[in-house]
């Protein structure tokens, strides 16, 4: 029988076997990058309360070490709800994640959403995670809420250059609703129209 000790890395609790002295994340860690990162993606965020706020640091995670993106900001009341995860920030989505859990979305966890659901901040600011600023939509939603493709000429999401006018498109709930106009003017103002009927209310779609 193999006998257990723990890994000789400060706070790491992690048992290890035949006779090493490292886990094989540290190992890993010695390996590729020649020393053991005082941080990792393993790590839980440091978390504290001031003014009746909480607050958490939040990293990326590269080849490199680890980079300080940002410090959350949540009602003090949400604490317990956060501590004790591995939260990171996601570039491309804008918003601060948990990896291999249910509810991955910091701000769909302290909102409450459900699984059709997705939150978003009111004030465009991912990192300000209190309740006031949270808004829940769909997903289908969220998609409208989207920039606009850097291959996109027309400079508004949905509309493309044909020849001879503009195609305007917009995809809801797997249904596309498209049409044909002769100028760009006319163009915008037929999403518009099609954004109010079909979603209820016009989007942000400019570049």
């Amino acid at each position: 029988m193999k006998s257990e000790t723990q890994c000789s890395v400060r706070n790491c609790t992690t048992q290890v076997e035949g006779g090493r002295n490292l886990c094989s994340r540290h190992r890993g860690q010695l390996n590729q990058k020649g020393e053991i990162l005082k941080k990792s993606s393993f790590d839980v965020n440091p978390m504290w309360v001031e003014n009746g706020l909480g607050y958490m640091e939040v990293y990326s995670y590269g080849k490199g070490l680890p980079v300080l993106v940002g410090t959350v900001c949540f009602d003090k009341a949400d604490f317990d709800k956060i501590k004790g995860n591995h939260w990171i920030y996601s570039k491309r989505w804008k918003a601060v994640y948990r990896k291999r859990h249910e509810i991955s979305q910091l701000m769909k966890l302290i909102a409450g959403g459900g699984k059709d659901k997705t939150a978003i901040p009111i004030n465009n600011d991912p990192f300000d995670c209190r309740q006031d600023n949270i808004d829940l939509v769909s997903i289908s939603e969220r998609l409208h809420m989207t920039g606009v493709s850097k291959l996109n000429t027309s400079g508004y999401r949905g509309i493309s250059q044909r020849r001879g006018g503009w195609r305007v498109q917009l995809w809801v709930n797997k249904k596309l609703f498209s049409a044909s106009t002769e100028t760009l003017e006319e163009a915008v103002s037929k999403r518009i129209e099609l954004e109010i009927l079909h979603l209820g209310k016009q989007y942000t779609f400019h570049k």
